[in-house]
């Protein structure tokens, strides 16, 4: 059989193709992580770039693979007290992927919006009480990639949520009945960059109808 030549235009969109494929498996990946609530796991997904950050909710943000580490080690731990877990679940759906690759195949951004249906420890209306509460999860993962010796790797990773809402009362009467403080003894380097929650008159809280934050139009 002879063999086949690729025009380089056809070699381009292979290896862009094979790119965004492998950087959506990176985040089923980490997802996998945190429903096998084994969040440690993830800090090899991530790349040893000085400047990786992770941001999850309104837990604030950690610069730096030390401080990756430290925060997912912290999360993991919090995960393994089994304390206020009777009962947890968080099924994360990420869907509608949209990646950017650039032209050298070398960096990458993406988003993923969230749907998520949940149980854990949280505060219904009349909000006075903790207690193990279904609800929805609804949002988005805005993410930069990097390849790291031939493999790509999370750069930075922020989770953004509009809204965990009670299952009954639903978004438009409570748009948020779980919170996710930073961890005790574990101080954040920035506070969140971007946190919106849902509400029933002007879409998110500090965004008007938009349901950012979104890529660029080129990479």
């Amino acid at each position: 059989m002879a063999d086949v030549i690729f025009t380089e235009k056809q070699l381009k969109r292979l290896r862009r193709a094979s790119d965004i494929t492998e950087i959506q498996m990176l985040m089923a990946k980490f997802v996998e992580c945190l429903s096998k609530m084994r969040p440690a796991d993830a800090f090899a997904l991530f790349a040893k770039d000085k400047n990786c950050s992770i941001e999850i909710a309104e837990s604030g943000r950690y610069d730096g693979p030390d401080h990756v580490k430290k925060f997912l080690d912290a999360y993991d731990a919090y995960m393994a007290d089994p304390s206020d877990k009777r009962g947890w679940m968080e099924l994360q759906n990420i869907c509608n992927p949209c990646v950017l690759v650039s032209d050298d195949n070398t960096k990458a951004q993406g988003y993923w919006t969230i749907l998520a249906p949940s149980a854990k420890w949280a505060m219904p209306y009349p909000c006075d009480q903790e207690k193990l509460t279904a609800h929805w999860g609804c949002g988005k993962y805005v993410c930069d990639f990097v390849k790291e010796d031939g493999a790509w790797k999370i750069l930075n990773l922020r989770l953004v949520w509009f809204l965990r809402s009670e299952f009954v009362m639903g978004w438009c009467k409570q748009p948020d009945c779980v919170h996710m403080p930073a961890f005790p003894g574990l101080k954040p380097d920035r506070e969140p960059d971007y946190y919106n929650v849902y509400n029933a008159d002007y879409g998110c809280a500090s965004g008007g109808i938009e349901w950012g934050p979104y890529l660029t139009e080129k990479f």
